[in-house]
C-alpha cells in the first residue's frame, strides 16, 4: 500500500523531515539554553556582586577612615594625650569641635561618641544631644573589647538598637537601627590606650546599596560576618543573628579558596547557585552572598523549552493537514484534467474546471480552459468586431457630415450678414468658423505653434466681443517659435481657464497676457498670464505638487490642467514640464516648457520611447 500510494509517500515521508529535525532541534537548543544560560547567569551576577561589594565597601571604608581622621589633629591629640578637666574650656572646644565635624560629615550619621581613658571622660554629638560631656569610666564596655581585641584596633558592630552608651542615659527618643564602628585610639608609636571613638550611622544606605543587587520576589542576598552575624538579609533573621540554614552553606563560603566565586548549593532548603564576594578586613571581612534558585536560573530555559514543544506539536498537526491537503490538491486537478479532455475530444466546449489552485498543475488547468474558452467564442467575438467596425465606420461618416454641415451653414449665415451690412457678425461667424474647423479636425495631432496661436486669437476675439472694454488681450510671439510643433489645443485649455474661474470671479478688468518665446537652450517657453483672484498659496503648492507626482485628482475641480500636463509628459516626457506661479498684483501664471522641435517627424519617432520612460 505504501509503494504504490503517493498520499501515503507523502506523509511518511514529510513525517520523518519535520518530525526528526524537530525533536533533535528542540533538545539542542533546551541543551544550548541552558548552558547558556547557566553561563550569563553566573557572569552577570558576580559583576553585580562585585560591583555591589565595592560600593558596600567603599562605603564602609569611608566610616572607617573618618574615625582615623583624628590623628590628623595635633590639638585634639594632645588633648587626648595628656587629658583635659571638665572646666578647661578650650579642650572641650577642641573636642566640641572635632566631634561636630565628623557627626556633620555625614547625613546618615546617627552618633559620634568619644571616650578619653585618661580621665574616664565621654563625649557625643547626636540629634538629642548637640553635645554632651559626662564623667564616666566605661573601659570595659562590652562593645570596645572586640575594638581591643582586632589587629586595626577597629570593629563593626551588627545592626543595633542605638544607645548613648550610658552618657545621655539607655533610653533614646525614637531609636532607630544603626551599625557601629569602634575604634580603640592609640598613642603611636608605642601604641598606648588613649581611649575609643564610636560613630554610629544608620543602616539605611547600606540597604539601599544592597537592595538593587538581586530580586526580591525570587532572590536572596545577605551581609553577614565571618560565624553568620547578619548585617542585612533578605529574609527574616533569627535571635541568634543567623538566618535558618545559614551555618551549612556559610561555612563552606568561608572555607572556600578564594574571596569571591560561586558554589552549586543543595539541601532541604535550597538547591541553586549560591555567589559571594568578600569585603576587605579592615571592614570587618564580611561576605556579601547571593542566592539564585535552579528554577530561577532556568526560567528562561523551561520557557524556551514549553514554547519549542508547542511549536513542535502545532508542527507536526500542520504537516498532517498540509501533507492530506497537498495531496488531495495534486491528485484531484489531474483527475479533473482528464475527464475534461474526454470531453472536449468528444466535441463539448461547454467546459468548466472549477480549479482555483495556483501551482503549475492549476495553471495548466487554467490554461486549457482558457484556450477551450478562446476557441468557442472566436466566431463570436469576430461578428462582434465586424459589428463594431460598421458602427464606428458610421460614426465617422457622421463626423464627417456634421462639421462640414455646420461649416456651410456658418459661411451662408456669414454671407447674408455681409449683404444685410453687418461685417462684425461676418467676422464674429468666421471666427467660431475657424474653431470649430480647427477643434473638429482629428487628424492632426501635433500643429506648428502658428496654428495653435490663431486657434487661440480666434477663441480671444469672441471673448472680446462679449466682453468689450472689460477685457484686454496682449500677445507676443516670437517669430522663430512660430515653426516649433506643439500639441494641438495645449493652450486654448488654459486660456478658457481664466473666464471659468478667474473672469467671472474678479470685478476688476480683465487682462490677459500671451507670449512664446524661443529660449537659447533650446526649449521653447509658453506662458499665460491672467489678473484674476489667482489661488492661495496652500492650493497652488497642492496644485503643482499634483502636476508633478501626476496625481492631481479631483481635488480642483475644473482646473483644466490635468489633461494638459498629460498630453506634455505623452508626448515630451521629462523634458516638458508645467509650472504654475502666482502673478504680481494678484492673478496666476502658467508656464509651459517643452523642447523646440520643428519635424512633427522626430516627435512621433521618440514620443513612445520617452513617453513611456516618463
Amino acid at each position: 500500500m505504501l509503494r504504490s500510494s503517493i498520499r501515503n509517500k507523502l506523509i511518511a515521508l514529510l513525517l520523518l523531515v519535520v518530525v526528526i529535525p524537530s525533536g533533535i532541534s528542540i533538545l539542542l537548543t533546551y541543551l544550548h539554553t541552558v548552558k547558556s544560560t547557566r553561563e550569563q547567569t553566573i557572569q552577570e551576577n558576580m559583576r553585580l556582586l562585585y560591583q555591589g561589594k565595592n560600593n558596600i565597601e567603599n562605603y564602609l571604608e569611608i566610616v572607617d577612615r573618618l574615625t582615623l581622621s583624628v590623628y590628623k589633629h595635633p590639638d585634639f591629640m594632645n588633648v587626648l594625650t595628656t587629658g583635659n578637666r571638665m572646666n578647661d574650656y578650650e579642650s572641650i572646644q577642641t573636642i566640641k569641635k572635632i566631634l561636630s565635624s565628623m557627626y556633620h560629615f555625614n547625613d546618615d550619621i546617627e552618633q559620634v561618641f568619644l571616650y578619653l581613658d585618661k580621665r574616664q571622660q565621654a563625649y557625643s554629638v547626636s540629634k538629642k544631644y548637640v553635645f554632651n560631656a559626662k564623667h564616666l569610666d566605661i573601659r570595659e564596655h562590652p562593645v570596645f573589647e572586640p575594638a581591643s581585641a582586632t589587629r586595626g584596633h577597629s570593629w563593626l558592630e551588627p545592626p543595633h538598637v542605638m544607645t548613648h552608651y550610658g552618657i545621655g542615659g539607655q533610653i533614646v527618643d525614637n531609636p532607630s537601627m544603626v551599625f557601629s564602628l569602634h575604634r580603640l585610639l592609640a598613642n603611636y608609636p608605642d601604641k598606648t590606650p588613649l581611649g575609643y571613638l564610636s560613630i554610629d550611622f544608620s543602616t539605611e544606605t547600606v540597604h539601599q546599596l544592597s537592595e538593587h543587587l538581586y530580586d526580591e520576589d525570587k532572590e536572596q542576598l545577605f551581609l553577614v560576618a565571618p560565624g553568620g552575624v547578619v548585617f542585612f538579609s533578605s529574609g527574616e533573621a533569627d535571635e541568634s543573628g543567623e538566618s535558618a540554614g545559614m551555618g551549612e552553606w556559610l561555612r563552606a563560603v568561608e572555607n572556600a579558596s578564594t574571596d569571591s566565586g560561586y558554589l552549586h548549593w543543595r539541601d532541604d532548603d535550597f538547591n541553586g547557585v549560591i555567589f559571594f564576594e568578600k569585603l576587605s578586613e579592615s571592614v570587618g571581612g564580611l561576605y556579601l552572598v547571593k542566592r539564585i534558585p535552579n528554577e530561577v536560573m532556568f526560567e528562561s530555559a523551561q520557557k524556551m523549552i514549553r514554547m519549542n514543544i508547542a511549536i513542535g506539536c502545532i508542527m507536526l498537526v500542520l504537516v498532517i493537514a498540509a501533507t492530506t491537503l497537498v495531496t488531495f490538491r495534486i491528485t484531484s486537478p489531474i483527475r479533473v484534467l482528464l475527464r475534461t479532455i474526454r470531453r472536449v475530444e468528444k466535441g463539448d466546449m461547454d467546459v468548466d474546471f472549477g480549479v482555483q489552485s495556483r501551482d503549475e498543475i492549476g495553471l495548466l488547468s487554467l490554461r486549457f480552459q482558457s484556450m477551450i474558452h478562446t476557441i468557442k467564442h472566436l466566431l463570436m467575438r469576430e461578428q462582434r468586431l465586424e459589428l463594431q467596425n460598421r458602427t464606428n465606420q458610421l460614426k465617422v461618416l457622421q463626423s464627417q457630415i456634421n462639421p462640414h454641415f455646420l461649416h456651410n451653414a456658418l459661411q451662408s449665415i456669414g454671407s447674408l450678414a455681409v449683404d444685410k451690412g453687418a461685417p462684425e457678425v461676418y467676422k464674429l461667424l468666421r471666427s467660431l468658423s475657424s474653431i470649430m474647423r480647427y477643434s473638429m479636425e482629428t487628424e492632426e495631432n501635433l500643429v506648428p505653434l502658428s496654428k495653435e496661436i490663431e486657434h487661440v486669437l480666434a477663441y480671444l476675439h469672441l471673448q472680446q466681443e462679449r466682453f468689450g472694454e472689460r477685457l484686454s488681450v496682449e500677445v507676443q510671439i516670437d517669430d522663430r517659435a512660430r515653426s516649433c510643433i506643439v500639441p494641438k489645443m495645449i493652450l486654448q485649455p488654459i486660456v478658457e481657464n481664466y473666464f471659468k474661474h478667474g473672469f467671472q470671479a474678479s470685478k476688476k478688468a480683465g487682462s490677459l497676457q500671451l507670449e512664446a518665446a524661443l529660449h537659447e537652450s533650446g526649449e521653447l517657453q509658453l506662458m499665460v498670464r491672467d489678473n484674476g483672484p489667482g489661488l492661495t498659496e496652500t492650493d497652488l503648492n497642492r496644485l503643482q505638487k499634483g502636476l508633478n507626482e501626476n496625481h492631481l485628482g479631483h481635488e480642483l475641480k475644473g482646473m483644466g490642467l490635468t489633461n494638459t500636463n498629460n498630453r506634455l509628459k505623452l508626448y515630451f516626457g521629462a523634458r516638458a514640464r508645467l509650472r504654475l506661479e502666482p502673478t504680481p498684483g494678484g492673478g496666476l501664471t502658467v508656464w509651459l516648457i517643452l523642447p523646440a522641435i520643428t519635424d512633427a517627424s522626430e516627435l512621433e519617432g521618440g514620443m513612445n520611447d520617452e513617453g513611456a520612460a516618463d
